[in-house]
């Protein structure tokens, strides 16, 4: 499979969470979370430091996520 259908196929599946999604709209962690938005993705914020991000209930771990998740995107410093 070439590298456009892997890429597709990972975006394909749902949801997705966001580890290390931030607050503030300079960092690549909230950069990645508002392409997800944009593109209408499903996706859940996990930040144990925030109660909300960009008007989404943030979650302070992986296994506290309403559902099971089919990606991650992980955002570090």
């Amino acid at each position: 499979m070439g590298s456009q259908k892997k890429i597709a196929a990972f975006f394909g599946g749902g949801p997705h969470a966001v580890v290390g999604a931030s607050q503030d709209r300079d960092k690549y962690g909230n950069k990645v979370l508002r392409c997800y938005m944009q593109h209408q993705r499903r996706f859940f914020p996990v930040n144990p430091h925030a109660a909300q991000i960009e008007g989404l209930t943030a979650n302070a771990a992986l296994d506290v996520l309403p559902e099971p998740v089919y990606g991650l995107s992980v955002i570090t410093p």
